[in-house]
């Protein structure tokens, strides 16, 4: 590993020579000497190289390059500069990225894009600012006529065939309270992603085109969004909506006690689509497509004192809601609704600290919440989100965390419970006590092996079944060596098995760079 060249540059310049794969204490096979520069922005030149042989494609070959932006590039860049008028650097960060894979029975991938990142200059470095703009855009593309093996597959007869995925990200933050946010996402059919890009779909699937825009000041918060279809899928666009909202201020008082209120508000053109059926699920109601204007507003009022025992905190407060779209499942009718709530959260926190200097605290909270009054008119709203839905009902909701940890070292211990008891609820939804859900995390060392835990799960007692479980337990049994086993299960509103699965990974960590 070569240190730069010259002082403002990042660059490093790394070889790796004498190189083989080796077979245990048997025999090895001699690799070639690998050599990777890297351009004054400090890329190297090849990102990642992964070859294997898979189920899907076979024996297959895949590597991304990284090349200085050139003058294609900075001039690309100088456009948004411009426009945006963001300052001008000696240096601009960013590059050409290059895509090449070798899919064994499916064909060859290709694909390139551009990265482009402006920052505030800090003493002359425009290298380490705050970013004011980053744009990520890549495109890729592959001839394939073969079966889709992934988890959406589309009949060959159903693509062109040439299959290609287009996307980008930009962000612009001209100050450290507004910023615009752009995504675009296009592939050419439903399976792309899915396909050739699994382990990134499964991560996050890029769908979304969307243009937002954020700005905040004081206690309030304004945000914007447009949203658009660029595919037959199942979605909502937002054309556009907004939203305005004040975090928890005081505002009074009661007596000698504080008041505070918050609220949120909303408002939008609403456009719902029903997808292509074959692969994206259609809206349940059965309703297809259909455009409606919504305004929604909750306002809050709290009122925390101590209560004098165990330390112990209560917040009672009041709620009201207001919600009216310009038409419902009748098209000819507005629905509108009113509703009043009212409920008390209640916490505390026991802690204590050993001779030995690890700490425990466990935080117990109740929380009484239902619904005062609530009014409706103009028959059902269509269903577009979370707030069509029904507000009816009384819950008792009680959680219990419990924290244990070392100070100084990186032990520890980390369980949430909670539970639920609800009444009233509309018909057709399940009263009593709710699924329990279960949230925890443990790392300990036996000797100098960190093994770590950790737990996501819901759990209906009632019909003594495990509805959701993600379970992970790791260890490094050698230095840069980690192995990692797992259990998942899910269910769907039926209690079917949506899906079973026991997972092994191993990592390898070849050098701290």
């Amino acid at each position: 590993l070569k240190p730069p060249r010259r002082a403002k540059s990042r660059s490093f310049y790394v070889s790796a020579r004498e190189n083989s794969l080796r077979f245990g204490d048997s025999w090895a096979m001699p690799l070639p000497p690998l050599l990777a520069g890297s351009d004054e922005n400090g890329y190297p030149f090849i990102g990642d190289l992964n070859f294997g042989n898979t189920a899907r494609f076979g024996t297959a070959l895949r590597s991304s390059f990284n090349l200085p932006l050139g003058k294609v590039g900075k001039g690309i860049g100088g456009l948004f500069d411009k426009f945006l008028d963001l300052p001008t650097v000696d240096i601009p960060d960013g590059r050409w990225k290059l895509d090449a894979g070798y899919l064994g029975s499916r064909g060859v991938l290709l694909g390139t894009g551009l990265e482009y990142v402006v920052r505030e200059p800090v003493q002359g470095d425009s290298r380490r600012g705050r970013m004011l703009f980053h744009l990520d855009s890549s495109i890729d593309g592959i001839p394939d006529r073969q079966a889709d093996k992934g988890l959406v597959r589309v009949d060959p007869d159903d693509r062109s065939l040439l299959r290609t995925w287009f996307r980008a990200r930009g962000r612009w933050a001209p100050t450290e309270r507004r910023w615009c946010v752009l995504a675009l996402s296009k592939q050419s059919d439903a399976g792309v992603q899915s396909e050739f890009f699994e382990r990134d779909y499964l991560d996050y699937e890029q769908k979304d085109n969307y243009l937002h825009f954020r700005s905040s000041w004081d206690d309030w918060y304004f945000h914007a969004s447009a949203k658009v279809l660029f595919e037959d899928r199942t979605d909502v666009e937002e054309l556009p909506s907004v939203g305005l909202v004040r975090g928890r201020t005081p505002f009074g008082h009661f007596g000698e006690l504080p008041l505070y209120y918050s609220t949120q508000n909303s408002a939008g053109y609403l456009r719902r689509r029903d997808g292509d059926s074959r692969y994206f699920t259609p809206f349940p109601d059965g309703l297809g497509s259909r455009d409606v204007l919504r305004a929604d507003s909750i306002h809050r009022v709290e009122m925390p004192f101590e209560l004098g025992l165990w330390n112990a905190r209560a917040t009672p407060f009041v709620e009201g809601r207001f919600t009216a779209w310009d038409q419902g499942v009748d098209e000819s009718k507005a629905p509108a609704r009113l509703a009043a709530f009212a409920g008390v959260e209640l916490g505390t926190t026991f802690w204590k600290r050993f001779g030995n200097g690890s700490i425990h605290a466990i935080a117990p909270t109740l929380t009484l919440r239902g619904d005062l009054d609530i009014e409706t008119t103009g028959g059902d709203p269509v269903r577009i989100d979370h707030v069509e839905d029904p507000l009816d009902g009384r819950v008792v909701e009680l959680g219990v965390r419990s924290r244990w940890w070392k100070p100084q070292s990186e032990e520890h211990f980390d369980l949430d419970v909670r539970d639920a008891y609800a009444t009233d609820l509309p018909s057709g939804q399940r009263e009593g006590f709710q699924p329990v859900s279960v949230l925890s995390e443990f790392l300990t060392f036996w000797g100098s092996v960190p093994i770590g835990f950790t737990h996501d799960g819901r759990y209906d007692l009632r019909e003594d079944e495990t509805i959701y479980s993600r379970t992970f337990v790791g260890f490094e049994p050698a230095h840069d060596w980690g192995l990692e086993f797992g259990y998942h299960l899910g269910r769907d509103d039926g209690g079917s098995v949506l899906y079973e699965a026991a997972t092994f990974t191993t990592r390898y960590r070849a050098t701290q760079k």
